[in-house]
């Protein structure tokens, strides 16, 4: 079931190899997130701001789904780039950066709504007042999810790029 706690899980095997592991330390040795971010442990903004403001893979998708620049990279609001990404996601459905968007709400916020124009205002607000919570900042989350070993990549417009 999509954003259940049997996602990709077909069959008894599955559930129990799942079972076996799911509490195991996790070992990422990819990912975008940003390490100043994790070090000052500041609370989130908003939603756009843990899942949009740094991935180059939401950007991508974005991109091609015909947004304009200055609502992704740009200087519109974080508002504005939130709803401009839920106005791609029907476009995007099948795409790993839908599925990992929905497993993040899911998993994070306990949101199971499906996002796209009609909801993305709804989840704004409830985002909003979930990222209030002090347990809600990154290395509280990280902790909860069991992190033990993050590997992040540089940022795309980091000064080393250039």
């Amino acid at each position: 079931m999509f954003l259940g706690e049997d996602y990709l899980l077909e069959g008894s095997t599955a559930r129990k190899l799942y079972d076996e592991v799911a509490t195991l330390p996790i070992l990422d040795p990819h990912n975008h997130a940003d390490p100043q971010q994790v070090v000052e442990n500041p609370s989130w903004k908003d939603i756009w701001e843990v899942e949009g403001a740094t991935d180059h893979y939401v950007w991508e998708v974005m991109r091609k789904c015909g947004v304009t620049e200055d609502k992704i990279t740009g200087d519109a609001p974080s508002k504005e780039k939130w709803m401009a990404l839920a106005n791609a996601m029907p476009l995007i459905a099948g795409n790993p950066v839908y599925e990992w968007l929905h497993l993040d709400l899911f998993r994070v916020f306990g949101i199971r709504k499906i996002v796209r124009p009609e909801t993305a205002e709804e989840i704004w607000e409830e985002t909003l007042e979930k990222l209030k919570n002090p347990d809600m900042r990154p290395r509280e989350l990280l902790k909860k999810m069991g992190l033990e070993v993050m590997c992040t990549t540089e940022g795309r417009t980091s000064s080393s790029w250039q």
